[in-house]
């Protein structure tokens, strides 16, 4: 291997290992796959009424034919992030201009505060039976008497083997 390959195989490995390190320190099962958030979650009026917010908010990247623009499906997580940690950053940042922003935004589209709340529960309780369902429970196969019993003798015979074939 040249010295090149060998410091790329090292760059991705150790980008690897450490994606998997991550996602055992959030709690999530490394071998599960990621539960985004959405705004599939909610009825239509809520859902266009979202939407509407969204356009607002993402309007300078959001529709127009330009490659390096933002993708619909990119931008809609976006918001539903937004929507989903509003109340945290609220409580953090309650005059940050992110809050004013959509706040200001809010008041545009005739969207209350317990409303959004009511949005972010429903993305929340979404994506905990997401996650359930993505990773499903295994149960442990309690193996039987006659296992052990059969795996013990094998064992014990491979050691009488090894023994006489020493002492010969």
């Amino acid at each position: 291997m040249t010295s090149v390959s060998k410091a790329f195989n090292y760059i991705v490995s150790t980008t690897q290992e450490d994606q998997q390190v991550g996602k055992i320190l959030a709690g999530w099962n490394s071998e599960a796959e990621h539960c985004l958030p959405t705004l599939r979650v909610f009825d239509p009026v809520v859902a266009n009424k979202a939407r509407q917010l969204q356009d607002s908010l993402f309007s300078c990247a959001f529709g127009f034919a330009e490659p390096l623009n933002l993708r619909d499906d990119v931008i809609e997580v976006l918001m539903a992030v937004a929507i989903l940690h509003y109340h945290d950053i609220l409580k953090l940042s309650p005059e940050g201009p992110y809050i004013k922003h959509i706040q200001q935004k809010n008041r545009q589209h005739g969207i209350s505060e317990p409303e959004l709340a009511s949005w972010s529960l429903t993305m929340h309780s979404d994506l905990i039976k997401r996650m359930k369902r993505s990773r499903p429970e295994k149960q442990a196969v309690s193996p039987s008497v006659n296992d052990v019993v059969e795996k013990q003798t094998v064992l014990i015979k491979q050691q009488m083997d090894m023994i006489s074939s020493l002492s010969s």
